[in-house]
C-alpha cells in the first residue's frame, strides 16, 4: 500500500494507488461523445468502514444562477457517467478496459459500500459552500434515490485536506 501524489485543479491529492482509479485517464473513454467522467474513483477508510469515493476537483465555481445551473448539470452528468463507468469496468462490459482498474476496485461488493460524490472546489469559501452543496444535491437527487446509499458533498481544498485527500 503505497500513497501517491496525483495534482488535479491546483491542488495535491494523495491516494493508496490500489485503491485509486482514474476514469478522465483511460484512453478509450475519449472515444465517447459526450461521456464525461469525474476526477477520481478511490474506497476511502472511514473508522470501521468503507466508502466508494467519486471526486471531482474544481480551482472555482460560479456565483450566478445561470452559468451556476449549467455548472451544476455538468458535474451532476460527470459524476452519473463515471458510477456508470465504474459499474461496467467491475462487470467486465468492455473489453480489456478492466485492466486499468486496481484489484481493490474491481471487486463487486464495493458497489455495496455507500458511496459518496465530492465536489473539491479548491478557492471557495467555506460560507460559499453550503448553498453549492444545497444546489448540487437539488442537481442529484434522482440519482441520490437509485442508489440508496449514496450522498453528496462539496467542500474545498482545507475541508479536503482534514479528510485526508489533498495534502
Amino acid at each position: 500500500m503505497a500513497n501517491k501524489e496525483y495534482f488535479e485543479s491546483g491542488m495535491s491529492f494523495v491516494f493508496d494507488d490500489q485503491s485509486v482509479f482514474l476514469p478522465e485517464r483511460v484512453p478509450f473513454l475519449e472515444r465517447f461523445q459526450h461521456v464525461k467522467a469525474c476526477d477520481f474513483v478511490s474506497l476511502y477508510h472511514k473508522k470501521s468502514r468503507k466508502i466508494l469515493l467519486f471526486i471531482e476537483a474544481k480551482s472555482s465555481a460560479p456565483y450566478q444562477p445561470e452559468p451556476l445551473k449549467s455548472y451544476l448539470n455538468s458535474i451532476y452528468s460527470q459524476f452519473w457517467h463515471s458510477l456508470f463507468f465504474y459499474i461496467s469496468l467491475v462487470f467486465d462490459r468492455h473489453e480489456n478496459a478492466a485492466a486499468g482498474l486496481p484489484d481493490k476496485l474491481k471487486q463487486k461488493q464495493n458497489l455495496k459500500k455507500p458511496i459518496m460524490c465530492v465536489l473539491v472546489v479548491r478557492s471557495h469559501k467555506k460560507e460559499w459552500l453550503q448553498p453549492l452543496q444545497e444546489g448540487l444535491r437539488k442537481e442529484m437527487l434522482s440519482m441520490k434515490k437509485v442508489f440508496a446509499q449514496l450522498d453528496i458533498v462539496v467542500t474545498n481544498e482545507q475541508g479536503a485536506r482534514k479528510y485526508g485527500l489533498v495534502r
